[in-house]
């Protein structure tokens, strides 16, 4: 099974040619389902079409989004998406290397909605996950380079810093 469908964007397809199978060891749930890939546009068609799909605010402020749909306990019957924001990465130059970091970060989110216990921060656990995965020096530079951009509110900014300190932790305990 595809770890990814419906895209044409080259970074997708090396993610899966090069993290696929770290992916599925990290979290051996993904192999039940896929993830789609979709453009705000295509998402937001979708959001016509399909009105069970959750809503993500703001989603033209993000780099990326995701959203997940289960409708029975089987994880098999799971919708989920990653939805990228293209105009914002051309904006912020974002390399390849940055964008599989993000790839690998919103695939953390999906993997937090199956968690049952949810104590840790959904976006330091899909930070975490994206480390495990082996890209937390990537994870690192695009987090700095988000820092750097002033494209966040000082809450946010203040967040981007702790997960940043968080980063250096992940490194550290997974020897990546």
């Amino acid at each position: 099974m595809k770890l990814f469908h419906y895209t044409s964007y080259k970074e997708f397809n090396t993610f899966e040619e090069l993290y696929k199978s770290n992916a599925y060891a990290v979290c051996n749930l993904l192999k039940k389902f896929s993830v789609n890939v979709h453009t705000i546009g295509e998402y937001k068609e979708l959001l016509e079409q399909y009105p069970k799909l959750p809503v993500i605010e703001d989603i033209d402020k993000d780099l990326f989004g995701c959203y997940v749909l289960k409708e029975t306990n089987d994880a098999k019957d799971t919708i989920s998406g990653i939805i990228i924001n293209d105009e914002l990465c051309s904006q912020l130059k974002l390399t390849t290397n940055d964008k599989l970091a993000a790839i690998a970060h919103e695939i953390g989110h999906i993997m937090f909605f199956f968690l049952k216990n949810k104590q840790t921060d959904e976006e330091f656990k899909a930070d975490e996950f994206a480390c495990q995965m082996g890209l937390s020096v990537e994870l690192f530079g695009l987090l700095e380079k988000l820092q750097k951009s002033d494209i966040y509110n000082k809450h946010t900014t203040r967040l981007l810093e702790l997960r940043l300190k968080a980063i250096k932790k992940y490194r550290h305990y997974f020897n990546a």
